[in-house]
């Protein structure tokens, strides 16, 4: 079976299929050819559709994402691998604002060529605070963020990071490193042991261990603030979960 007759091939079974896949396949030029039929509403694209677009740029439109997923989708046309990456994007609906992006080629087995690229979206297979916070916050660092993010607490933005952060780290120094590369500001033990005292007198709490207990009481702990984050991609490959330890 030629290229062209094994891309019809797959884009009519997946024009058929109805399951709760999000994806999209786009041929070697980037074009999008087929699509599920909820994606592109909940990633918020315009038109509602991603037919008619180019993955790259048309829909990457951020220049380090642009640049990155072009490099994601040439390694996966040359290597007839897939790879699968975290991806944080806030112009998502909220729901959908972290997922995991499934990057598969497509390959004619008459011939063993790749003739197109299947994007694939799912929900993340840990939880973000099982990741290594630095790793994290390096990978968003420079990009589109958001400054304030409630999480239905009585807290600021910056109270509920160091908060979060208290739960996850074993001392000051190591919360004011987080928060200073997470904001490129100065943040030092003074400035942190000022904020966990607010977080003892708003929760009435004696101490920092008494604190945790009501962190981990309320689920806070796994919470991430996204406030800490830009938006980035990340290979799940390389990430060492808690669990995986």
């Amino acid at each position: 079976m030629d290229n062209n007759s094994a891309l019809n091939l797959i884009i009519n079974y997946h024009k058929q299929i109805k399951d709760d896949i999000f994806y999209i396949i786009c041929d070697l030029n980037y074009n999008v050819l087929v699509e599920d039929g909820s994606s592109a509403a909940l990633a918020n694209i315009e038109g509602k559709t991603f037919l008619g677009k180019k993955l790259v740029p048309e829909l990457s439109k951020a220049i380090w994402r642009t640049r990155l997923v072009e490099q994601i989708l040439k390694s996966c046309i040359a290597s007839k691998k897939s790879s699968e990456w975290l991806s944080l994007r806030f112009s998502r609906q909220q729901e959908y604002w972290l997922i995991q992006l499934n990057y598969i080629p497509l390959i004619n087995f008459s011939t063993g060529e790749v003739i197109g690229i299947k994007v694939s979206a799912s929900p993340i297979k840990y939880p973000l605070y099982l990741y290594p916070i630095e790793s994290i916050i390096t990978a968003g660092k420079g990009n589109y963020k958001l400054d304030e993010v409630n999480n239905g607490e009585f807290l600021s933005s910056t109270e509920q990071e160091v908060l979060f952060l208290t739960y996850h780290t074993a001392n000051y120094e190591e919360i004011a490193y987080l928060m200073s590369l997470a904001h490129n500001e100065v943040f030092n033990k003074t400035k942190i042991s000022r904020i966990n005292s607010k977080l003892l007198e708003k929760y009435e709490c004696a101490n920092i261990e008494e604190l945790k207990v009501i962190t981990y009481q309320k689920g806070l702990h796994i919470k991430f603030p996204v406030s800490l984050v830009g938006e980035f991609m990340f290979p799940v490959k390389t990430f060492n979960t808690t669990e995986n330890k």
